[in-house]
């Protein structure tokens, strides 16, 4: 327990710290830093790591970074942390360069931005095959970025995350050039944009499974404030009470895409995906879905294909591709 920041454990102007296979559960801070707290510190790694019901009085209820610069988290999961304002698993404040991969951020909670993870005016993050789910928040429950710019999300799931005002899944405020790539984005929960809210922000979704989302008043899969989205070779299904909102001045590109109720744009269409059983959450494609080959390579027309690594004549609408009847081995 801290009186102020730090529960667990507390880093001060340090390069190159390493944390691997260690178990922090239980810790508290009055302040940030729950489970840890870095100030000012770069060249971070955390490995093979259990965070684990830490609380913060204010952010970062399992950890907390303060201007640092290059964290590097792996194979790491954070389950049931708690903040008292932002950032229930992570709280990012102007830390720029950090990673995530193959990282499950399940069940925290913030009550106000970020259940699963908050950055504020920290760029150039990376995120890939991580888990958001069963996280909740007032805003951005999965995760919410502010002034954020250049996020990329490759590979995952975001799912049943529940926002009260905004953003079940995903929020982004005011940051540029996000990209996403691969993400299924089911079961999520707000009053606008149950996957997504999207507040002056001009991202890329690419071969993106939407689903099962819901908002209250509007964009049950993606919602669009004075944002230019691009979307393409995705699915958009079966999300309430609509898949997309658009608001103020957003101009929406949806091109190769599967959406429910039809959007004008090349080689859309408006079909059953024929997921395998969203009932039980597999929403890879039958074999006779009519989103497989339907979606495009060549991303920005270039007459170059931006995307070579699919099965088939032309990749597949939807986070998953469909791989035939190829056997392991």
């Amino acid at each position: 327990v801290s009186g102020q920041d730090g529960g667990g454990i507390y880093f001060f102007y340090t390069d190159s710290s390493h944390i691997s296979d260690v178990t922090l559960i239980n810790n508290s801070a009055d302040d940030e830093g729950g489970g840890i707290y870095y100030y000012y510190a770069s060249n971070i790694t955390i490995t093979g790591t259990n965070i684990e019901l830490n609380q913060s009085g204010n952010d970062g209820g399992g950890i907390y970074f303060f201007y640092t610069d290059s964290s590097h988290i792996s194979d790491v999961t954070l389950f049931n942390n708690s903040a008292g304002d932002e950032g229930g698993g992570i709280c990012y404040y102007q830390s720029n360069n950090p990673s995530i991969a193959n990282s499950t951020i399940q069940g925290n909670s913030a009550a106000t931005f970020g259940g699963g993870l908050y950055g504020f005016y920290s760029h150039n993050a990376s995120f890939e095959d991580i888990t958001l789910s069963e996280n909740t928040a007032y805003s951005g429950a999965g995760a919410y970025m502010y002034y954020s710019n250049n996020p990329v999300f490759t590979r995952g799931l975001i799912s049943n995350n529940i926002a009260t005002n905004e953003g079940g899944g995903l929020s982004f405020f005011y940051s540029a050039n996000p990209i996403f790539s691969y993400l299924e984005i089911t079961g999520n929960s707000a009053d606008t944009g149950g996957g997504i809210n999207l507040y002056n922000t001009n991202p890329l979704l690419n071969n993106m499974t939407f689903s099962d989302n819901i908002a209250t008043y509007g964009g049950g899969a993606i919602y669009g404030y004075e944002s230019d989205v691009d979307i393409v070779n995705s699915i958009l299904w079966y999300d309430s009470p609509d898949e997309i909102y658009s608001a103020g001045y957003s101009e929406l590109n949806v091109f190769f895409s599967d959406i429910e109720n039809g959007w004008n744009g090349e080689g859309n269409i408006d079909d059953d995906p024929l997921f395998i059983n969203s009932e039980t959450g597999d929403y890879t494609l039958q074999a006779d879905s009519p989103c497989i080959d339907a979606g495009i390579s060549d991303l920005d027309g270039d007459g170059v294909d931006d995307i070579t690594d699919y099965f088939g004549q032309a990749p597949d609408m939807g986070a998953y591709e469909y791989m035939g009847d190829i056997l392991p081995g």
